[in-house]
């Protein structure tokens, strides 16, 4: 009970007055670096759930302006190294983490019925913040997932896949070049090569001043979790006045052609991206990179479904769920 006490007192003593006070109470700097290691660790994770097949831990990858952004991490209950899968969730200006358990379920369950880590994030949203940025911030949780997921939830920082769906989906694509080294592998659902879709930006922005509905629920607060029925409203409202590849990147792609390139996983695949997995429906066109990856000879697969988008196309058919397995098995756990 002694002992209790004062592994409380001294941890009371690191959250108050750091370092030097701990050398006072006599330990060494050994046990002064582990227990504070300790209890950094703690305090990273926000909350803590436990359901029938995993247990899920929130953390803080980044924070921005003092805004926490956030990751949860869903890992089988046996404690050991395992591979770890970045899932990314769709919509620009909408959603949140929270796809994965609901919409993209079949997939999570299945992973961590196979034995990988998931860890599903939170980027900002648009138009609040623009793509350049969210970018960065999809990047910098797979950077935090490499570099901090060994020591907070055993992850194999050598066998780490991104996945995505719709425009998560072209996030993880973006993962393959900018992140380096690449991830081992890239699976995209429905995920856009380009923004080709999105249309131009020719619109007349003086309608953003009338502050319209839904356009009324956008202000300057940075939102990383966007379930309001309105965020969903912004896409078409957007499309509809020729604003919204504006809102999605504050400039004009045809006065900075290579600012916007940039961004465009067709612009940027070279002979060192990772094998690739796609998934789609028959009329998503925009969606079918091969031609790219082929020019570059990277190993890549493709299921071509009837129908369906993204998380319609994980709920409607197995064989989707079934490839994504397969995949990662093939180049995840045979490293």
């Amino acid at each position: 009970m002694k002992k209790v006490l004062m592994l409380i007192v001294i941890i009371g003593v690191i959250l108050l007055a750091g370092m030097k006070e701990l050398e006072k109470e006599g330990l060494t700097e050994e046990q002064t670096a582990a227990i504070q290691k300790a209890v950094i660790k703690k305090q990273t994770v926000s909350n803590v759930e436990e359901e029938k097949n995993f247990i899920k831990k929130t953390y803080t990858y980044k924070k921005v302006g003092g805004h926490e952004i956030l990751a949860d991490v869903y890992l089988p209950k046996k404690n050991k190294i395992r591979p770890v899968i970045v899932y990314i969730h769709g919509w620009y200006m909408a959603d949140s983490r929270h796809n994965l358990s609901k919409r993209w379920r079949p997939v999570l369950d299945k992973l961590i019925e196979a034995d990988y880590a998931m860890v599903s994030i939170d980027f900002r949203l648009a138009p609040e913040t623009k793509l350049e940025q969210m970018t960065e911030d999809v990047i910098d949780a797979c950077y935090w997932v490499r570099e901090k997921g060994p020591e907070l939830f055993n992850a194999d920082p050598n066998k780490l896949a991104v996945i995505g769906g719709s425009s998560g989906g072209t996030f993880a694509l973006t993962a393959g070049f900018r992140m380096q080294p690449p991830p081992k592998l890239v699976v995209a659902v429905s995920g856009p090569g380009d923004l080709k879709w999105a249309g131009r930006s020719n619109g007349d922005k003086s309608v953003l001043k009338k502050k319209e509905k839904p356009y009324d629920i956008v202000g300057d607060t940075t939102i990383t979790v966007g379930t309001h029925s309105d965020r969903y409203k912004l896409w078409p409202y957007l499309t509809e006045k020729g604003l919204y590849l504006w809102e999605l990147l504050g400039f004009d792609p045809e006065l900075e052609p290579d600012r916007f390139n940039a961004l465009l996983p067709v612009k940027n695949i070279t002979s060192n991206y990772p094998p690739t997995l796609l998934i789609y429906s028959e009329g998503e066109t925009n969606c079918n990179i091969k031609k790219f990856l082929d020019a570059k000879q990277i190993k890549n697969e493709r299921l071509v479904v009837p129908s369906g988008h993204s998380s319609q196309i994980i709920r409607g058919y197995p064989e989707a769920v079934a490839k994504i397995i397969t995949f990662l098995d093939k180049h995840i756990k045979s490293l």
